[in-house]
């Protein structure tokens, strides 16, 4: 079954914030856009959107730098009706770095239960 998805998170430093759960061990979840939009820029600090494996697949990735003209604060990525898929099973999540950039992640995608 494939299960469509709109969510946000709010950066937490360097806390993971869970943005998808995967609904099942075999259940795959496919990002098609990511926004981040940030309200306080934090230079050479990163914001990553990624899937909860071990070794985390990153799905898109923003190096921060101090707010400026020309800097952007908002951030788009679109990756077509497909999308990418995370890593079966792993939740979407999104982190940065401590005393980094602070602002909300969202993303736009599908889930498909294979259950």
């Amino acid at each position: 079954m494939k299960i469509p998805f709109g969510v946000e998170g709010t950066l937490n430093n360097d806390t993971v914030v869970t943005l998808e759960t995967a609904e099942a061990t075999d259940a795959d979840i496919y990002v098609t856009k990511i926004t981040l939009s940030i309200t306080t820029h934090a230079n050479a600090k990163f914001v990553a959107v990624q899937d909860s494996n071990g070794s985390p697949k990153v799905i898109a990735k923003h190096n921060d730098l101090t707010a400026a003209a020309g800097v952007p604060s908002k951030v788009h990525w679109d990756f077509g009706k497909r999308g990418i898929k995370c890593t079966t099973g792993k939740n979407l999540t999104c982190v940065s770095e401590g005393s980094g950039v602070a602002g909300l992640v969202y993303a736009e995608g599908y889930q498909i239960t294979n259950s």
